[in-house]
């Protein structure tokens, strides 16, 4: 799973390039760079070298959490970790729109996190009676306190 602003992977890039594929479950903006290119916009942008190292810094950071979340046992564990990052991502939306959308349909949600639909759809409804999240259609808000 990418969040918007992170690179699709921090492969290997000692052989000049680097190819990798992926499927979006969500309408995306991308930028294809060139690896010779970096030096040289490093050159005529200040602070470029300092921007890349903070993307592959946050990249490697949500990488690190999004294995943590799917090695959690529980599935209502698994599921509140998960939309904590979503949330987390989201959390540039303007004030007062308190719910994001989910990215996924909940079928899809389910086979991301490893668990059935019904066991998806008891963990939602887990973390709404514990007053975690409040859940309407595909829109989600997390409550305050929670995160």
């Amino acid at each position: 799973m990418v969040f918007p602003g992170q690179l699709l992977s921090g492969g290997d890039y000692s052989e000049g390039y680097y190819s990798y594929s992926g499927v979006c479950a969500t309408e995306v903006e991308y930028c294809q760079l060139a690896l010779g290119r970096v030096y040289d916009l490093s050159q005529i942008i200040p602070d470029f070298t300092l921007q890349i190292l903070n993307v592959f810094s946050r990249t490697i950071a949500s990488k690190q959490h999004w294995e943590e979340c799917l090695m959690l046992p529980d599935a209502k564990l698994r599921l509140a970790a998960f939309l904590t990052m979503w949330w987390q991502t989201c959390s540039t939306l303007p004030a007062g729109n308190d719910y994001v959308r989910l990215p996924l349909s909940k079928k899809e949600l389910a086979a991301l996190l490893g668990m059935s639909l019904s066991t998806l759809n008891r963990a939602f409804q887990l973390l709404s009676d514990e007053q975690q999240i409040d859940l309407h259609k595909k829109y989600i808000r997390i409550l305050p306190g929670v995160h």
